[in-house]
């Protein structure tokens, strides 16, 4: 098995609350907003202009899942997460075979 070494840019705007994770081989960025989170939705925005699919879920921090979507279309999406009570979650996002993950925290 060929091991791959994928380098990330992570970028944290204090101001704005936006976390930007950039894959530097060009594959995918992602931005999700607001973090923290202090209404009932976040914001996903993405690179994605090739139509690939994208699985994104939200975990708690014991492993359980609160959502799960495939998206197929789009660079962005609006995600409701008012089921979710205060606390820290984990937003895994599935692209191109790649994982990235992102901590939510739920005002």
């Amino acid at each position: 098995m060929e091991n791959q070494i994928i380098l990330l840019t992570v970028a944290i705007d204090v101001v704005l609350g936006i976390w930007d994770v950039e894959d530097i081989t060009g594959n995918q960025s992602f931005s999700v907003y607001p973090v923290p989170v202090g209404n009932d939705f976040i914001y996903l925005k993405t690179t994605n202009t090739k139509g690939a699919s994208l699985k994104v879920t939200i975990i708690d921090t014991g492993g359980k899942v609160f959502y799960q979507e495939v998206k197929y279309t789009g660079d962005k999406w609006i995600i409701d997460i008012s089921n979710l009570m205060q606390g820290i979650y984990i937003m895994k996002l599935e692209s191109y075979g790649n994982l990235q993950t992102k901590r939510i925290i739920k005002l």
